[in-house]
């Protein structure tokens, strides 16, 4: 990352899949917090693009996958699972991407798999000479199920209680991040509703300042398109 004399300081944006992180990524990328070289190129399901990066991405699901599990288990990681010696190896392979496409003085990752590596990703970060920032974005539980159901995204079959279940186990962990970790929390209904006063209500409690970069509300709420807020409660 960076050598710039300002403090080096990092987002990371946490929720379900179809929460809205995409949306809420795109408005600090305007902003003026850097996701990184090497994204994901936008798709159908998010057509002003996924601001996830498309290595890390692949990490993520290998870290997951070593313990069985994908970002539509809802279950946790095992207990002692940040000591595993598969973890090391992963860890240096994170930092060497930080290293090479992450150089801003304030950094933005999202992926909704960060609600359960969030403890990797800080490790890296930290050994990168970063501060960690931690944001959740909530959505309401029937948006989020017509939303992931649309996507095709849910890994096997859609049993029943399943969507709800899956959203229950996410809202838990982002609590427990919150509680713990001291995470920001927003709210998508906010977000689609008055994007411009969440959206600097949000900035004020962001390190921009830290960075010494100044925040661009109204170009973070030009991006938020309420025609794509399809799925409604």
């Amino acid at each position: 990352m960076s050598s710039a004399s300002t403090p080096r300081q990092a987002v990371l944006v946490l929720g379900i899949a179809r929460s809205g992180t995409s949306a809420l990524s795109g408005a600090l990328a305007a902003m003026g917090i850097d996701f990184g070289r090497g994204l994901k190129p936008p798709d159908r399901q998010n057509p002003r693009g996924n601001f996830e990066h498309f290595e890390l991405s692949r990490l993520n699901q290998q870290a997951l996958a070593h313990f069985g599990l994908d970002w539509s288990s809802g279950r946790p990681l095992p207990a002692g699972w940040l000591d595993a010696a598969a973890m090391a190896p992963l860890r240096a392979r994170i930092e060497a991407i930080l290293a090479r496409d992450f150089d801003a003085a304030l950094a933005g990752i999202k992926d909704p798999r960060l609600v359960a590596l969030w403890p990797l990703y800080r490790q890296a970060l930290t050994a990168a000479g970063c501060e960690t920032t931690f944001v959740t974005i909530e959505r309401a539980a029937g948006e989020v199920a017509q939303s992931i159901r649309a996507s095709g995204y849910l890994h096997g079959p859609e049993t029943p209680g399943r969507l709800a279940a899956l959203h229950r186990f996410y809202m838990d962990e982002l609590d427990r991040l919150v509680a713990t970790e001291g995470a920001l929390r927003i709210r998508h209904a906010a977000l689609m509703r008055d994007p411009a006063a969440t959206l600097a209500d949000l900035a004020g409690r962001l390190p921009f300042g830290k960075a010494g970069v100044s925040a661009d509300i109204d170009a973070g709420a030009a991006t938020i398109d309420r025609a794509l807020h399809r799925q409604r409660g």
